[in-house]
């Protein structure tokens, strides 16, 4: 708790109800359950006066999202959801991005890999379920030996878990900044817009003169 802190990225309670657009519960809400797991039940969060602050489930201001000046350094940071154009600057406050994705469903295994390509342009290592769009790009380096976060299986005994991942970036700080450098470097030469643009171009070609 001492080395590390935990982002909690997107807290929203506005719910979009056949009746227009709704505060949820937090007391019931997914986000705070999910808060809760992080949290071990706020038994985590040491300072009283901030485990209340979070309680009140309410925003500081559109513009800070969550980020208090007296807490900055306690290990559970919450942020509510930015807009669009804003919601990629919440990678500027992390090391390493944690991408957990349920298996068995249906809607996960045809997501995008997006986290990816956003933990790259951030020169962050990624550690993510081994679970459909996570297994799309060489995160181990098993191709090219160059490491790039770790691939967590739900299914199988697997030494490297969740916690034992977490733990392992906490005790070598060298291997985020080499993994993210080296995520970075991917992510540049695979998904960059001139080289993305590149094979687009091939498939019109392709598609045209068939």
């Amino acid at each position: 708790l001492e080395k590390a802190q935990m982002f909690l990225c997107g807290y929203d309670l506005r719910m979009n109800t056949p009746q227009g657009m709704k505060k949820d519960d937090p007391k019931t809400s997914t986000w705070t359950f999910f808060e809760s797991i992080f949290t071990n039940n706020y038994k985590w969060v040491k300072n009283g006066e901030y485990a209340s602050w979070l309680k009140t489930a309410v925003d500081n201001g559109r513009d800070m999202y969550g980020y208090k000046e007296e807490y900055k350094n306690e290990y559970y940071q919450r942020r509510w959801t930015k807009p669009i154009l804003l919601y990629g600057t919440m990678y500027n406050e992390a090391d390493v991005v944690l991408t957990p994705l349920k298996n068995n469903n249906t809607f996960n295994l045809v997501k995008s890999q997006l986290k990816v390509v956003e933990a790259g342009a951030h020169h962050c290592p990624i550690v993510c379920s081994n679970y459909g769009p996570y297994t799309i790009d060489d995160i181990e380096g098993k191709l090219d030996g160059k490491q790039k976060g770790f691939l967590i299986d739900e299914d199988k005994d697997s030494p490297m878990k969740w916690y034992e991942v977490m733990k392992y970036y906490i005790d070598n700080p060298d291997k985020v900044k080499e993994h993210g450098e080296n995520m970075f470097e991917y992510v540049k030469n695979t998904y960059e817009v001139s080289i993305a643009n590149e094979k687009r171009a091939e498939l019109f070609k392709k598609l045209v003169n068939s």
